[in-house]
């Protein structure tokens, strides 16, 4: 299992929304979608993410860990790949802004070591 930066952003609108359904539409996902997108992140992490009520999401102190994270640069992120035991296989240039603001200038691949 792994994550990208995509899955990076779908958890942080989540937060931000406070449900999973919310953050699924602002990201323009199916509400399956997102939640098995999550859900995988959590699997290739190793520990929850969110803590899940009726009510709505939060992240758990984990989540909180990545919602850091989000605010790294890209050699952070590759850090927090290299650390998970994935090893960078591809890169495709892919200029984009991002909501929040900042540049992506990259769309790097990884696979499980």
């Amino acid at each position: 299992m792994r994550f990208d930066l995509t899955d990076l952003k779908l958890f942080c609108e989540v937060v931000d929304a406070g449900s999973i359904t919310a953050g699924a539409e602002k990201s323009a996902l199916a509400l399956a979608a997102a939640s098995t997108r999550i859900r995988n992140m959590e699997l290739a992490l190793g520990a929850p993410l969110l803590v899940r009520a009726r009510h709505g999401v939060t992240p758990t102190q984990a989540g909180r860990t990545l919602l850091v994270l989000d605010t790294v640069t890209g050699s952070d992120a590759e850090r927090l790949y290299t650390k998970s035991g994935w090893q960078r296989c591809g890169v495709i240039p892919d200029y984009a802004l991002w909501p929040q603001g900042g540049l992506c200038s990259t769309t790097v691949f990884y696979r499980q070591l």
